[in-house]
């Protein structure tokens, strides 16, 4: 009995050791709306791209501006930019864009996230709370960067702006707080809407909860690596669809009213300092659907030969399918009638789906109705 005593007591111990290493965070304070919990839905069918080309592609973060042109970030010494534009058929670089320095068009720190309207990209740098609208089509005519105005964002705290997107007259923004000179945590992240003419700021939704800095954690405890999300956008109909990277969680906002509704899928992969899980990795969408890549693995166990699956959901929040797919896919894009994704093993290869499959797929899915409403 008191061997099976002594047991107990060291099992006892050790649990309240290894549970005291685990920073698992409150969810109900980092997210400061609605969150419908539902059960993970059941894989219904596998879907299998295939190799687009076998040219070379930057894939970790890019745009397709229409059918033909790649727009990209993947900053060379070299050429001493941030951002290139490729031609999707050859892979050539047609332009090297956004120079990194001082002089007037010259960028600092660009964010990596950027975003699209027509022909023109819009670009913050985090040093100094500038938006470049960068005119895409003049530069790669003339084989440089041309930008067509410079404004400063508006606002009153610390401005590092973690992603762009353009909706109509407005620019909204994720304001990831962090302070740019020592990486600390300002406040919260919060959604931010600039007016896209003066760069004056219209509205901010505080939709976050504090989530201080851990200094003993290192990078681990900073926002970056709780908040992380993929985002895709329906000019539309004024909606920001946002996916979590570190739990099993969707979000989508109204840009119009700050409205946000998320919905996570099942009570497992609790959002995590110290044992994160890599989630949802990447998303895009078209008028009618949003394509999310979801891992579903913890960060320190997911590697190349981890099969990711594809998430197709509609606007209103409703599952039309979940697919196993042959390898890990990290990036997805859609041009014209197909899905592209970049995987692992084969960093700078293009793969793609067919939407017309994926749709046909989706036919034969039972969603989950209403999630949102």
């Amino acid at each position: 009995m008191k061997v099976n005593h002594i047991i107990e007591l060291a099992l006892a111990a050790l649990t309240t050791l290894v549970c005291g290493c685990e920073r698992h965070l409150d969810e109900k304070r980092v997210f400061n709306y609605p969150v419908t919990v539902v059960d993970m839905p059941e894989v219904t069918g596998e879907l299998t791209p295939v190799l687009y080309s076998e040219k070379e592609y930057p894939c970790s973060n890019f745009r397709m501006l229409g059918d033909s042109v790649m727009f990209a970030y993947r900053y060379s010494p070299q050429k001493n930019c941030f951002f290139s534009l490729i031609d999707f058929d050859s892979a050539d670089t047609l332009a090297w864009v956004c120079r990194r320095g001082r002089a007037e068009g010259e960028l600092l720190s660009p964010s990596p996230f950027f975003g699209i309207e027509g022909e023109y990209a819009y670009i913050a740098d985090n040093m100094n709370a500038k938006c470049y609208k960068i005119n895409l089509a003049e530069s790669i005519r003339c084989k440089t960067t041309v930008v067509d105005e410079t404004f400063e964002l508006e606002h009153s705290t610390t401005l590092s702006p973690f992603y762009l997107s353009v909706f109509q007259n407005k620019l909204v923004c994720l304001n990831s707080m962090v302070n740019s000179r020592n990486s600390n945590l300002d406040g919260s992240p919060r959604f931010v809407v600039f007016n896209l003419s003066n760069g004056s700021c219209l509205d901010e939704f505080r939709c976050f909860g504090n989530i201080p800095y851990d200094q003993k954690l290192g990078m681990k405890g900073s926002v970056q690596h709780t908040l992380y999300f993929s985002f895709a956008s329906n000019k539309q109909i004024g909606r920001l669809f946002f996916a979590n990277y570190r739990s099993p969680q969707i979000n989508y906002l109204d840009v119009n009213t700050g409205n946000i509704r998320g919905i996570r899928f099942g009570k497992a992969m609790k959002l995590s300092l110290t044992n994160p899980y890599d989630c949802f990795v990447s998303a895009c969408s078209d008028d009618k659907r949003v394509y999310a890549i979801f891992q579903g693995i913890e960060s320190s166990l997911n590697s190349p030969n981890n099969c990711a699956k594809l998430f197709v959901f509609d606007w209103d929040g409703n599952v039309l399918g979940l697919f196993q797919l042959d390898g890990s896919y990290f990036a997805c894009e859609i041009s014209g009638d197909r899905l592209f994704m970049a995987r692992q093993d084969k960093e700078k290869l293009l793969f793609s789906l067919s939407l017309n499959d994926i749709i046909s797929a989706c036919n034969c899915f039972s969603g989950r109705p209403d999630a949102l409403q």
